[in-house]
Order: structure tokens, then C-alpha cells, then sequence
């Protein structure tokens, strides 16, 4: 049986929210323009995954999320 583990949604979208931050503040820094962008971008990707984090119920099990049990991927044994 897989383990499930609760989240505090808002917790981890505050900590994305950080990482957004010190990306933008990197950007800043930079003196390379495609490292500029990157940082940005990245910065940019942060800020939508918090918000996919702000949209969670407090708490939310991954099944509940999904609707569905989770079930452990089956053996597949490698044929020579």
C-alpha cells in the first residue's frame, strides 16, 4: 500500500512564493542575459505552482485530489 502524506497547502505555496522571490533577486543580479531570463522564468513558474498550491483544500490527501486510490505499480519482470 503507498503512503500518503498531508500537505499544508498554504505553508507550501508561501515557500514557493519565497523561491519566486529569490529568483526575481538572482534575475537582478545576473549580468548575463539568457541567465537573466532563465531566473525569470523560473521565477515565473514558482508563482504558478503557488497558485496551484492557494486552490488546495486544507490538508488535501493526493487521493482526494485525484478521486481515485493509488495503487503500487506492478513488478514487471525484464525478458532476455
Amino acid at each position: 500500500m503507498t503512503t500518503l502524506q498531508f500537505t499544508d497547502h498554504q505553508s507550501h505555496a508561501g515557500r514557493l512564493r519565497n523561491r519566486a522571490e529569490e529568483c526575481r533577486t538572482l534575475a537582478e543580479i545576473v549580468g548575463n542575459d539568457a541567465s537573466r531570463l532563465c531566473y525569470i522564468q523560473l521565477a515565473e513558474a514558482y508563482e504558478r505552482l503557488a497558485e496551484h498550491e492557494d486552490v488546495m483544500p486544507s490538508h488535501a490527501r493526493i487521493e482526494d485530489v485525484l478521486g481515485t486510490q493509488l495503487q503500487p505499480e506492478p513488478q514487471r519482470s525484464i525478458r532476455r
